[in-house]
């Protein structure tokens, strides 16, 4: 799979600031802390922010099942290809817009914060250094 496959266009803007956004305040996935994704029955897995992120770039045809999602859930960090596609820090890392603190998707999601919080936080942030140019 390449990253400029011109077979599978990705507007990654869209994406991040509209798609990835809207499919966490949607509430159709269930949130997991300290990995991507548990594994569970039928709609019964769960992700942390960064595991829905994959999961929509998954169905997109821009990542592969198996770069991210291990049968036994021990995949933590975000792959590679995911983080070169969304141009992502490491885990997400950004700075946080008022206190100018640094502060990390993975860390919000791990702390509890909500699905909708963490929708929040990635539009608000969008010129905050989260995204690496």
């Amino acid at each position: 799979m390449n990253d400029s496959n011109p077979f599978v266009p990705f507007d990654r803007k869209k994406f991040m600031l509209e798609e990835w956004p809207e499919a966490l305040r949607f509430g159709k996935y269930k949130q997991a802390a300290g990995v991507l994704t548990l594994p569970g029955p039928g709609d019964e897995s769960r992700y942390c922010c960064l595991g829905v992120a994959c999961l929509l770039l998954e169905n997109k045809g821009l990542l592969q099942a198996e770069d991210w999602r291990p049968t036994d859930g021990s995949l933590l960090a975000l792959p590679q290809r995911a983080r070169n596609l969304l141009k992502l820090r490491a885990e997400g890392w950004f700075k946080e817009v008022r206190s100018g603190d640094p502060v990390s998707l993975a860390v919000m999601n791990d702390q509890g914060y909500s699905f909708e919080a963490i929708a929040d936080k990635i539009v608000e942030t969008e010129t905050s250094g989260m995204w690496k140019d």
